[in-house]
């Protein structure tokens, strides 16, 4: 698969193709901007044989929303005999959590217990979810080697490493205990990382991740002459399994509520409770009736006259009742204090000087009596 291609499937992958805060993209493509001898590795194991430059770095990561292939016995001794014969492993993840990465562990000399595993299997519906991950600050251990700076490092959510043997030197620590460990192997090492965050996109240019990085990558002071992404069992899967998918909290919790709402939607529709209450709705008078009832009165002058007459006294005294004004208030001040309160409402001033006299009730072409009439309803409706 070509690594555009990758960019749309992979997912939350943890791998050098993907661009996402999860991915390990960025350290990728820095490392070629420095003219690293850097490569994705998607072979089997086996083939690390044939890699003759001794000293060279294999990067291997497990990150808690990517799946895996499993490492078989046969793999596992291919890798471990690669790294006796003079080359650099870096563990980084949660490899207790699954049965080949626990083998991988006991090979070191690293027993975990159930109630390791127990107390710190990652909780992943936080981050499936899109939840900000947890953010910790890690220390460095005293006299460090001289390809490695003593500075702070910043991770994302990390447990202590279990009981290590005495082969093993910590690097980088908690309060709490220690969370990067490195050891020889035969004439190579292994480095050990309970969290693979600071690969991440996210976190690589966090505090001094990166320079930590690239002391990881020259364990004798000088870069290694191949650094190698595992890409046969650091997120390269693509699909992630429904089942794994169901035994998410979240997503369990999730159906459930859908369920539970289903149930009680299709119960409601067939069971009706309390007595049914008609909708009694008062008939709307029509625009269309509005309209001809004006015709009529237009058609009958005298009663026409004395009807807008009317509609404008009665919307008169329900504006001086809702503003609180004594009835001989000035128009101006009714105005001002109607453009204040319901500016959308036509001027005041401007149609109640209509009424005053008798402009409005002789001789008034049919379209301003029928505006005004639609202004003066207006100004009912808004404030009754």
């Amino acid at each position: 698969t070509s690594g555009k291609q990758q960019n749309v499937t992979d997912g939350w992958q943890a791998s050098t193709f993907n661009p996402a805060p999860g991915g390990t993209k960025a350290l990728y493509l820095t490392l070629r901007q420095l003219h690293w001898p850097v490569e994705r590795w998607r072979q089997p194991w086996r083939e690390l044989a044939s890699n003759e430059s001794k000293g060279s770095v294999l990067i291997l990561s497990r990150q808690p929303l990517a799946t895996y292939r499993k490492i078989s016995p046969q793999e596992q001794q291919y890798l471990m005999n690669w790294v006796k014969e003079g080359n650099h492993l870096l563990l980084l993840g949660e490899f207790w959590e699954t049965e080949d990465g626990s083998r991988l562990l006991d090979t070191l000399g690293i027993k975990i217990t159930e109630a390791y595993r127990k107390k710190n299997t990652y909780d992943r519906s936080a981050e499936f979810l899109g939840f900000r991950r947890n953010r910790y600050v890690l220390k460095p251990s005293p006299g460090l080697p001289a390809n490695l700076n003593g500075q702070e490092l910043e991770v994302a959510q990390c447990s202590i490493l279990p009981q290590l043997p005495p082969e093993f030197r910590p690097l980088w620590n908690l309060p709490i205990g220690p969370v990067v460990a490195t050891r020889t192997w035969g004439a190579g090492q292994i480095t050990l990382s309970t969290t693979s965050s600071f690969l991440d996109n996210e976190f690589i240019n966090q505090r001094d991740n990166l320079n930590f990085l690239l002391g990881l990558l020259q364990p004798n002071g000088q870069p290694a002459p191949s650094v190698l992404f595992d890409e046969t069992r650091h997120g390269f899967l693509i699909h992630y399994p429904v089942e794994e998918l169901l035994q998410l909290p979240a997503v369990r919790m999730t159906g459930g509520l859908i369920l539970l709402g289903l149930l009680i939607f299709l119960i409601s529709e067939r069971q009706r409770w309390g007595q049914i209450i008609p909708l009694r709705q008062q008939p709307a008078r029509s625009t269309r009736d509005f309209v001809r009832s004006m015709a009529k009165l237009y058609r009958r002058a005298n009663l026409r006259n004395a009807t807008v007459k009317y509609l404008f006294d009665q919307t008169h005294q329900l504006v001086l009742k809702k503003l609180e004004l004594p009835a001989d208030t000035p128009h101006d001040v009714i105005a001002k204090r109607l453009a204040k309160l319901y500016p959308e409402l036509p001027a005041w001033k401007k149609l109640a000087v209509r009424f005053d006299g008798d402009k409005f009730t002789h001789g008034l072409p049919p379209n301003s009596w029928l505006k005004a009439s639609q202004q003066l309803i207006q100004i009912q409706h808004t404030v009754s």
